[in-house]
C-alpha cells in the first residue's frame, strides 16, 4: 500500500489554513481579543453578512439553538435587529472599525435568546462574532 508523505512543512502549511482569514488594525483585534477573553472562545460562533443578508454561518447550530433556519431570511436585519439599529452599528463600524451590541433572538417557541456581538468589516462583507448569553 503506497502512503502518501509530506514533509513537516508541507503538513504545517496545510493545517493552518484558514480561509478568509481576517487582518485588522491592532486597535481592532485588541477588542476582538478582549471580547473573546471575556466570553472563552469555545462557543462563540461567526456570522458574514454583506449589507443585505447573511452569506455563511454556523447554519446547523442555529437551527438548532433557534428552531428554524436562518438561511431563509432575506435580510440580516430579519434575524435580531431593527434596521435603524442595524444602520446604526455599521455606522460605528465604518467610523470605529468596529462595534459591539448586545441583542436578542426569538426562537421559534416565541422565548427569547440574548446574544452579545462583535462586528468588523473587511471589505463589503460584516463579520459578527456571537456569544450566546441566554
Amino acid at each position: 500500500m503506497l502512503v502518501e508523505r509530506r514533509s513537516g512543512t508541507g503538513r504545517r502549511r496545510r493545517g493552518s489554513f484558514v480561509p478568509d482569514v481576517l487582518v485588522a488594525c491592532r486597535r481592532i483585534r485588541d477588542a476582538l481579543v478582549e471580547w473573546t477573553r471575556e466570553h472563552g472562545g469555545t462557543d462563540v460562533a461567526r456570522i458574514i453578512s454583506d449589507e443585505e443578508r447573511i452569506l455563511e454561518a454556523h447554519w446547523e447550530m442555529w437551527k438548532h439553538v433557534l428552531g428554524y433556519d436562518i438561511r431563509e431570511i432575506h435580510k440580516a436585519e430579519d434575524l435580531y435587529i431593527s434596521p435603524e439599529e442595524r444602520q446604526q452599528i455599521r455606522d460605528e463600524v465604518r467610523r470605529d472599525g468596529s462595534a459591539r451590541r448586545v441583542a436578542r433572538i426569538i426562537r421559534a417557541d416565541g422565548t427569547v435568546l440574548r446574544i452579545d456581538i462583535f462586528m468588523i468589516q473587511k471589505k463589503a462583507r460584516y463579520h459578527s462574532f456571537i456569544k450566546i448569553l441566554e
